[in-house]
């Protein structure tokens, strides 16, 4: 019997959040039309959900006022995919804070030096500011 699960996230930024599905090598279409969801922004943005397909199972992604949902049947997944529905998860979030940290440091005038992934799983960022 299959059973969707909704995953809330605190995932809010659009582009922070398109930013490390692709760090993770992960393109979502629209539901609608098989296009990369970088052309459909605003309606992804309004709510529609997105998919990324893995074989023949699917994960969504659906905007709500308080940030973008995972929906997938995680038993479904597990089983039929290399990939386990909590790790994916919690990679897009890590990523996503990698994509906000150098997103929001670039603004107030920080440079990226440099970024490592470290035997652990853990990341570092090394970011530089100038003072003039």
């Amino acid at each position: 019997m299959s059973h969707l699960t909704l995953l809330d996230t605190q995932l809010k930024s659009f582009q922070y959040l398109q930013k490390s599905l692709k760090r993770i090598s992960q393109t979502f279409t629209s539901s609608d039309e098989k296009k990369n969801i970088e052309s459909k922004q605003m309606d992804f943005l309004q709510g529609k959900l997105a998919k990324r397909v893995w074989g023949n199972l699917s994960v969504m992604l659906n905007w709500t006022p308080n940030g973008y949902n995972f929906v997938m049947d995680k038993e479904v997944f597990a089983a039929n995919s290399n990939y386990n529905a909590d790790i994916l998860l919690e990679n897009v979030t890590q990523n996503y804070a990698i994509e906000a940290i150098i997103g929001e440091s670039t603004e107030i005038g920080f440079e990226p030096l440099s970024y490592k992934q470290n035997l652990d799983g853990s990341k570092t960022i090394i970011l530089e500011r100038i003072c003039e």
